[in-house]
């Protein structure tokens, strides 16, 4: 009989233990374990991208290296984009970043590629310096932002972005500190959202994550900005999460 257990980024993560206590499963130490690998056993992996040694020996709900290709912004463009998969025009380079900035286009600068939470976003407009980083993204207009909550390739949960509060906030960087929050009430999902997102799960090999994704009406046009591995888990997304894996064979 299989074992299932938990193998989070870190040992505090509050989504593994909530789904470590609702679903009556041991969480591996990301370091320092003592856990003993069994051919039957299953791990579902939040969030971590370190390999263990033992990885060969289990089966994976979200495989390490796909975790890794997801926590990296810039392997993530480049899978995406191989893939087929609608994303913003982004760039390695300064100059070419420059070049995107004369043409017209404000610049999304991120200063590190693995931050989450909107953690290392500035916003570059029309004639300021750009500064050196490593990923530059062209800023996309939206109507709308969501994270896209897919398991098994289906959707399972969504919700949007809407402000938390009636003062002004920025419009261009949705994130908690710039006042925005995930609302489920009178949320519709574009059809476009939708497959975007199941297939950018798919093309990171993974089994399941929490997209933010974007949409333009303009264009009819859904742009993927990165997939979670490890997303906040509150409200009925809990349940969500729990009801998937659950109904997983395993």
């Amino acid at each position: 009989m299989s074992r299932v257990m938990l193998y989070p980024f870190k040992i505090a993560s509050q989504g593994a233990r909530v789904l470590g206590r609702e679903l009556g499963i041991r969480r591996i130490k990301p370091e320092g374990s003592k856990y003993r690998p069994r051919r039957a056993d299953v791990v579902i992996n939040w969030g971590n991208s370190t390999t263990p040694p033992w990885a060969d020996r289990v089966a994976w709900l979200n495989k390490p290296s796909s975790v890794d290709l997801s926590i990296d912004k810039i392997k993530t463009f480049e899978v995406l984009k191989e893939a087929g998969v609608t994303i913003p025009e982004f760039t390695t380079s300064i100059s070419t970043a420059k070049e995107l900035q004369e043409n017209g286009s404000d610049i999304v600068v991120r200063r590190s590629v693995r931050a989450s939470k909107g953690h290392g976003i500035e916003m570059v407009y029309q004639g300021m310096d750009m500064p050196l980083a490593p990923l530059y993204v062209a800023y996309v207009k939206k109507r709308a932002e969501y994270r896209v909550h897919v398991f098994g390739g289906s959707i399972i949960d969504f919700a949007q972005k809407k402000k938390r509060r009636e003062e002004d906030v920025d419009y261009k960087i949705r994130n908690h500190d710039n006042g925005w929050v995930y609302c489920r009430e009178d949320v519709y999902l574009e059809e476009n959202v939708k497959i975007q997102s199941i297939n950018a799960v798919k093309a990171l090999g993974l089994d399941f994550g929490a997209v933010d994704v974007i949409f333009n009406q303009h264009y009819n046009e859904a742009y993927v900005l990165e997939v979670n591995t490890a997303p906040g888990l509150v409200g009925s997304t809990i349940e969500s999460y729990l009801n998937a894996i659950r109904g997983t064979e395993i």
